[in-house]
């Protein structure tokens, strides 16, 4: 019963449904073995396929073709567009490996990263250098390994989150309770910080931070702005902050705004009376930022509704050190984008149409809209810069949209 069509393989799986741009099913894949599988992202390829990546326990069984190495470990399985399997790794060590993030590289390539307690065994080289570490690795486009790094000190260093950088080089970016010792150089406070870590195309360290808001620090998210900036998100429990930042409650949301040196530019805490906990964040069009996640706080301090015992809670930042984009008719969110893009009309209207075309001049579609948010599919284009046209019973504008697979989220 229900929206699921295939049975499940074992305990947990991987389940993918690709979506129109409406909304619509077009279709969906129940992926795993006789164990347990835990998704945890996937990201468009450019040849118009998806990487999925997760962990599993699973041996040789149902969908998974190789061994497992430890209790748990890396596992990426490449999807094409229609979600058929071309190909599938694991990576693992003797323990407990588990993936959080994998994209695709501007060389074709993928980079992963996630949390290892295992020592050196299996695919992993290094032992590891406390209670858990981050784990990198670096593949070729049919997933064998290039490089790999173990980064961590002495204690327990969680990573998260991990970009690859549009001036080349990753950011890569978690939670860390170690003290300055190993690949660590900078000392936490009591508690866990943010730990970021910059590393070049070939995973060498370029320098590395930590940032401290309150006893508990959780990073998220990390978002490179246009500029080169980086926003960190993620939430703390501010209540015994060290007096350097806003002084509030326990689990607030927490944004952090760095320049691409590490350097902090501003930081800002927001909360209720409650638990908040961010989930991510987005750069928008207009130099601000939104902040989304959950809260289980009654409306107080920075919130200002509430609709039950946890809500879904959205902020909306403005970065008071930039300046405002003017605005213009329409414009469109994401830009660059990678499959989809929504083009957003500033004003009211009755009907009209969107027209899609290439440099030439050539339409590639054309539809009806009633909407001021109109979703546009590139899926099915090249990278590139695309024309949107819309035409309304009032005006008609265009914008470029610019088509990048390789582009960071």
């Amino acid at each position: 019963g229900g929206d699921k069509k295939e049975d499940s393989r074992g305990q947990d799986d991987y389940w993918i449904i690709k979506l129109d741009a409406k909304g619509n099913e077009q279709w969906q894949r129940t992926i795993g073995g006789s164990g347990q599988e835990q998704l945890a992202c996937i990201s468009p390829a450019k040849d118009g396929g998806y990487i999925v990546g997760g962990s599993s326990s699973s041996g040789k069984s149902g969908d998974k073709t190789e061994a497992n190495q430890g209790n748990l470990d890396y596992w990426i399985v490449k999807l094409n567009a229609s979600g058929t399997i071309e190909w599938q790794k694991t990576y693992g060590g003797r323990y407990l490996d588990q993936l959080k993030t994998v994209e695709q590289t501007k060389d074709g390539g993928y980079i992963l990263g996630g949390y290892s307690n295992s020592p050196a065994s299996g695919d992993k080289q290094s032992d590891n250098l406390g209670t858990g570490d981050y784990w990198i690795i670096k593949t070729d486009k049919a997933g064998a390994i290039e490089w790999q790094r173990t980064l961590g000190g002495d204690g327990d260093d969680n990573l998260s989150a991990l970009i690859q950088s549009r001036n080349g080089g990753y950011v890569l970016g978690g939670s860390s309770n170690s003290n300055p010792s190993n690949d660590k150089s900078r000392a936490n406070t009591k508690g866990t910080d943010f730990w970021i870590v910059r590393l070049d195309d070939n995973g060498q360290t370029l320098w590395q931070e930590t940032y401290n808001y309150g006893a508990v620090d959780l990073l998220t998210s990390i978002v490179e702005n246009e500029d080169g900036t980086l926003l960190l998100g993620g939430y703390a429990r501010t209540e015994v902050s060290d007096g350097k930042k806003d002084k509030k409650d326990i689990n607030d949301y927490i944004a952090l705004k760095i320049n691409a040196k590490g350097e902090e530019l501003w930081s800002k805490t927001v909360g209720s009376d409650g638990e908040d906990i961010l989930n991510g964040l987005i750069e928008t069009r207009d130099g601000g930022y939104l902040l989304a996640g959950t809260s289980k706080g009654k409306p107080s301090r920075d919130k200002s509704s509430g609709h039950g015992g946890n809500d879904f809670w959205v902020v909306k930042l403005k970065d008071r050190y930039k300046k405002e984009v003017a605005k213009s008719a329409i414009e469109a969110l994401p830009n660059p984008a990678q499959n989809f893009t929504n083009i957003v009309v500033g004003y009211e209207f009755q009907s009209g149409t969107a027209s899609v075309f290439d440099l030439s001049g050539r339409q590639l579609q054309q539809f009806s809209i009633d909407s001021r948010t109109v979703p546009v599919d590139l899926s099915h284009y090249p990278e590139g810069i695309y024309i949107v046209e819309i035409r309304t019973n009032l005006q008609t504008d265009s914008v470029k949209v610019i088509k990048s697979i390789s582009h960071n989220k």
